[in-house]
């Protein structure tokens, strides 16, 4: 009887450490998501204004109004840390390093790399909606990548990670500066992407003129019902794929919804792209009998039309 006091008191530290370490990951990720949310919001103000000097949260949020919970720390022409302003050690995103990591700005040298967990069985809806075609739910992460490195040389499956957690068991068979070839296991066939403008084929990179055209099949499982997006949020859901494009192309000439949702973002809104120039656009969209427009890039979002 001696020992249930002390071995009772063990017993409660242990579950108090892992739970205080279960809500400091929970809170990491929670961070994670902030800075990836801003970090898109980032690259719009930089394809405004070739610079990331002089950007505020005022700025990014002009974008998205929903950016909260961040602070940047420090600009310049080529690069920027942002972080959370919430626990210690914060999360942030220095954009030379390319990854997210458990520190501060103030203190780059003793960063520690951030770490997602480990998703529980079954565990995120995210899974499931990636199963049958994983090339094309990695292009996003892909493409960030490469807006953060100025190539595709050096990607890896834990680069992208970094980026985006979810990103199912892809190989990456080739990647230099302009393209990069990826390949994965789709439905229980081989498919792969030549990538960045080739579309997702059944074969593999290693004989890209035997590849036939993939489709991949329906989901057996009924969509959740959620709520649609509203105009503004529609509109703010459609500028990842725009600026992705304009990264690939240094020119918004040309840009067709159907391009977008084929090459970056199959599930892109059904947005009206009125003008695409070089250095300016303007998409606008109707939800319940009211119309929303916004002239990118770094434009407000207003009810509306594009101006003729």
């Amino acid at each position: 009887m001696r020992h249930t006091a002390p071995f009772a008191a063990i017993v409660l530290l242990l579950l108090a450490v892992a739970c205080g370490t279960e809500t400091q990951e929970h809170g990491n990720a929670q961070g994670v998501a902030k800075l990836r949310a801003a970090a898109t919001s980032i690259e719009v103000y930089r394809a405004a204004h070739n610079t990331y000097v002089g950007m505020t949260l005022a700025d990014l949020r002009s974008v998205d109004r929903s950016i909260k919970g961040i602070s940047i720390v420090k600009t310049g022409k080529t690069g920027y840390c942002i972080e959370t302003t919430t626990r210690d050690p914060h999360v942030y995103l220095n954009a030379s390093a390319g990854q997210f990591m458990l520190g501060s700005c103030d203190d780059l040298k003793n960063g520690k790399p951030y770490a997602p967990p480990p998703a529980e069985p079954g565990d995120g809806g995210s899974e499931s909606s990636i199963a049958s075609d994983p090339l094309r739910n990695s292009i996003p992460a892909i493409e960030a990548y490469r807006q953060d490195n100025g190539t595709y040389a050096g990607i890896s499956l834990a680069t992208l990670r970094y980026i985006d957690p979810w990103i199912p068991d892809i190989s990456i068979v080739r990647a230099d500066k302009r393209t990069y070839c990826v390949e994965a296991v789709a439905s229980g066939s081989r498919t792969f992407k030549n990538g960045p403008t080739g579309e997702i084929m059944l074969g593999s990179c290693g004989d890209p003129k035997s590849g036939k055209p993939f489709s991949p099949p329906p989901s057996e499982e009924p969509s959740p019902s959620t709520e649609p997006l509203d105009g503004p949020s529609a509109l703010r859901a459609s500028i990842p794929a725009i600026e992705a494009y304009w990264q690939d192309h240094t020119s918004y000439a040309g840009m067709t919804v159907s391009n977008l949702r084929e090459k970056i973002d199959a599930g892109l809104p059904e947005i009206k792209i009125v003008s695409a120039k070089k250095k300016t656009y303007c998409i606008e969209i109707a939800v319940a009998g009211v119309s929303s427009f916004t002239q990118g890039p770094m434009g407000e979002i207003k009810q509306g039309h594009c101006p003729a």
